[in-house]
């Protein structure tokens, strides 16, 4: 396999975000979430490992430098995502945890009561 060189792999994730904000522009039921940051070293340049909460390095992204790597870069893009979803008033987010789920934001007032909104 060819290795990889940083820049290869920036041109790369920046030329298939460029694809997916344009497309994504067309529609009016789609939201273009950048995770370009969530997925760069301190500089600003593609990392394949990041700290974790304890300050460890994990594995983010796979070797092919475009997909996540389970479960470290799983987590956070689900974490990420699901957030901005929230912050932009697609969804509402219920309980915690594993208890965890998301609802369509017009799908309820509030949570379920079986179920406490989640921290934000």
């Amino acid at each position: 396999m060819m290795a990889r060189t940083a820049s290869v792999s920036n041109q790369r994730v920046e030329s298939m975000n460029l694809l997916y904000r344009t497309e994504s522009a067309k529609g009016p039921n789609a939201t273009f979430i950048s995770t370009w940051g969530l997925f760069t070293g301190p500089r600003g340049r593609y990392a394949s490992s990041l700290p974790d909460t304890e300050g460890q390095a994990v594995l983010v992204r796979s070797q092919d430098g475009i997909h996540i790597a389970l479960p470290a870069g799983g987590e956070l893009l689900a974490t990420f995502v699901l957030s901005k979803l929230e912050e932009e008033g697609h969804i509402r987010l219920c309980g915690d945890g594993p208890d965890l789920f998301a609802t369509p934001a017009s799908a309820f007032a509030a949570c379920p009561a079986a179920t406490a909104p989640h921290p934000s």
